[in-house]
């Protein structure tokens, strides 16, 4: 039986929102044999990772999914026949459409609803992934999807495609010099770290994301032999970039992941929350990938990470030089533990799977 599913998404984060629904939506498609729509309320910041994306088209399809420009969607867009409705990262459905499921639910079995939550490593999601939310008025009932890092949460989005990176190590070459490849929020921290890498003789090369960086222009001037900023790529490329670099800085929830798949060390710039909510996150996850890791090694990563996300301090180029040093001192196990680290992930089964697991023991159950 061929699934239908409609995905619902508006985006906060320029790229991170949609980077995952538009991943999510091709996999179940290409690889799930599902029907997927995709409803977006930004198409232009869609097209920068997706550039087919034709921007004033209210309806359009790439691939095995429909998208939708949401302020366009109406009622005469509702599928009678939908099985699954994804409400990516608590985005709220339209009105129209959760009516149009009450109505469904009057004459026959309602379509399975769940809220796609962001990914996080804290210990409390796994008890809450699938807890089940009636809605207040229409009687539907919502499930919360929480993706994750262990066997009992909703996993990780990865294609059949990516496989585990190869385990012949080092990485980085003969004379052990790190490409660098940073794809960070464009702040002040970001410019301080990018200057870091330049000025230290290890990092022999550094590209940037074309618009994450606000002192690009300025630091290619000073280091035009050594900085590259690069253009954005459609998202099936992006993974090609990260395979390119030694060493990553990556932000949002995507690149996050992606960033882990590559097999690579990297820096997490977690998006920024109202009283540095978004550090409890950080430290969660720095919790599970550090262990196993000798106590020189995870206090060098620990150290670098909390600089860039942590609104109380103010780092410099200066600042940021002696952690680099802090982490070369112990890179050849930080590759290693990459690339375990990865192959442990891979060894479960990814998001998508784990959803349509799910939504097929929904579906027996009357």
């Amino acid at each position: 039986m061929t699934r239908r599913c409609d995905i619902f998404c508006r985006v906060v984060d320029n790229y991170g929102d949609i980077g995952v629904c538009w991943r999510l939506a091709r996999q179940l498609g290409a690889e799930h044999g599902w029907h997927v729509r995709l409803f977006v309320d930004d198409l232009a910041s869609f097209a920068r990772i997706a550039p087919e994306i034709q921007v004033d088209k209210p309806q359009q399809r790439w691939g095995f999914t429909e998208i939708f420009a949401w302020k366009s969607a109406s009622i005469k867009d509702f599928d009678p026949e939908i099985d699954l409705v994804i409400e990516a990262f608590a985005c709220e459905l339209p009105d129209w459409y959760v009516s149009a499921m009450a109505d469904i639910a009057q004459r026959k079995r309602a379509p399975a609803w769940i809220n796609l939550e962001y990914l996080s490593a804290e210990p409390w999601i796994d008890s809450h992934h699938l807890l089940p939310s009636p809605h207040p008025k229409f009687g539907l009932t919502k499930h919360f999807f929480f993706p994750g890092f262990t066997p009992t949460s909703g996993g990780l989005l990865r294609e059949r495609h990516v496989t585990p990176p190869q385990a012949t190590w080092p990485q980085t070459n003969a004379a052990g010099q790190i490409r660098a490849y940073v794809f960070g929020y464009p702040t002040f921290r970001t410019d301080a770290l990018v200057e870091a890498l330049l000025q230290s003789p290890r990092f022999h090369h550094v590209d940037v994301a074309a618009g994450s960086l606000p002192a690009a222009a300025q630091l290619a001037k000073r280091y035009p032999d050594k900085l590259r900023e690069r253009a954005f790529v459609p998202q099936p490329a992006f993974d090609e970039v990260l395979h390119d670099a030694d060493f990553l800085v990556v932000r949002g929830e995507d690149s996050f992941v992606r960033a882990q798949w590559a097999g690579r060390p990297f820096v997490w710039q977690i998006y920024p929350q109202a009283d540095d909510a978004h550090l409890v996150k950080l430290n969660a996850f720095l919790a599970r990938y550090c262990v196993g890791l000798s106590s020189a090694a995870a206090a060098a990563l620990r150290t670098l990470w909390e600089a860039l996300s942590d609104s109380a301090r103010d780092p410099s180029a200066t600042a940021f030089l002696p952690m680099l040093a802090a982490l070369e001192a112990v890179w050849p196990e930080l590759e290693v533990h990459a690339g375990c680290w990865a192959r442990d992930l891979m060894a479960r089964n990814d998001l998508a799977t784990r959803l349509v697991a799910w939504l097929e023991s929904e579906r027996k159950n009357p």
